[in-house]
């Protein structure tokens, strides 16, 4: 993680997000992912601003809804099944493409 990177997630747990947006821009962070909790938006940096979009530029073939669920699924499940479920899922992606 670079300074700019940490700079930034600094502003952002000081100030919040509205704050924080135009710092992420002016540092050229090119994608930023929220979670509140129950429901995860990726925002690709465009034109200057945060647009939300249903996938992140890091992970092409993920729906937000999915780690949406991957991430819900974390907080009730063990580690070993919560692999296992993320594993086969990546396994259904393949075998379906």
């Amino acid at each position: 993680m670079n300074g700019a990177v940490i700079a930034a997630l600094l502003l952002w747990r000081q100030f919040g997000w509205a704050l924080a947006d135009p710092i992420f821009a002016a540092f050229g962070i090119p994608e930023v992912w929220r979670f509140d909790g129950e429901k995860l938006e990726i925002l690709l940096l465009t034109d200057g601003k945060y647009i939300k979009r249903e996938y992140s530029a890091c992970l092409p073939l993920v729906p937000s809804e999915v780690v949406t669920n991957f991430l819900n699924e974390s907080r009730s499940l063990g580690r070993l099944e919560w692999l296992k479920r993320v594993r086969e899922w990546a396994r259904q992606q393949k075998e379906s493409r």
